[in-house]
């Protein structure tokens, strides 16, 4: 049995906010116009006395209802938010996708935004070239190789954007719903590739409502609620618990 190597480990984190970064009525909104001293000095907690390991290998799925802390929670283990209390130490390159094809651009062809998206991830240039083939075969868009980008459907998007990550090098990928996006072919083909993945030592860390991604394809998950930590364990540990919860509140 190989020995664990822990690749993200957070201990006590806490992340707040000024208040004023929360989405607001806009009766607040013109209320905090009008004076700010009420707000000054107020925050509040995305993240509180959050406590993880995860080792190289793992694929933890994060749950929680909206503004639960999911994405505070991938982008500061990304280093998109410093902690404000508390500390993370993350052991390889991150790849954050808190949404498939963000930075495509609708106006280019799709052979070209293949280059621009491995580009803003690392990919260089010759590997792309030498597998756009592959990357249009495999998004089932080998005839619009010129088509713009914007006749394309949400599904075909999906199905291009995911195509190209296949070829990042990170040794953590966090992704924040990116993955449910897309039409049933979309999943069905991103299912095949996690799949042959799972014995590849790559690392995800998923933030998901899709609790049947989570049983076949993540072995940790994290429980959140209002920033706190609730859980954290297999998911045939803390789907359960999650589930009864929501149907005692019901």
């Amino acid at each position: 049995m190989s020995e664990r190597e822990t690749i993200i480990r957070m201990n006590g984190v806490t992340k707040r906010f000024p208040a004023g970064d929360r989405q607001h009525s806009l009766f607040r909104t013109l209320m905090a116009s009008v004076s700010r001293k009420a707000a000054e000095g107020e925050t509040f907690e995305a993240l509180s006395a959050i406590d993880l390991e995860v080792d190289r290998g793992d694929r933890v799925a994060v749950i929680g209802n909206n503004g639960s802390g999911k994405s505070t929670l991938l982008r500061v283990i990304a280093g998109l938010h410093p902690p404000t209390t508390g500390s993370v130490e993350v052991h390889g390159e991150t790849t954050l996708l808190a949404g498939l094809g963000v930075g495509m651009v609708d106006e280019l062809r799709v052979e070209h935004n293949i280059y621009l998206y491995g580009a803003v991830h690392g990919i260089p240039r010759e590997e792309l070239r030498e597998s756009l083939g592959e990357i249009l075969e495999w998004a089932e868009l080998t005839d619009f190789r010129h088509a713009a980008l914007k006749t394309l459907s949400t599904g075909m998007r999906s199905r291009l954007a995911f195509s190209v990550t296949r070829y990042f090098h990170s040794d953590i990928y966090l992704l924040d719903e990116a993955l449910t996006a897309g039409d049933q072919v979309f999943r069905e083909k991103c299912d095949e590739v996690l799949m042959r993945d799972q014995q590849s030592g790559r690392t995800m860390v998923v933030a998901t409502h899709d609790f049947k991604f989570v049983e076949r394809h993540c072995n940790k998950v994290l429980w959140l609620q209002r920033g706190k930590q609730l859980g954290f364990g297999t998911a045939a540990e803390i789907v359960p618990l999650y589930h009864r919860e929501r149907v005692r509140k019901a």
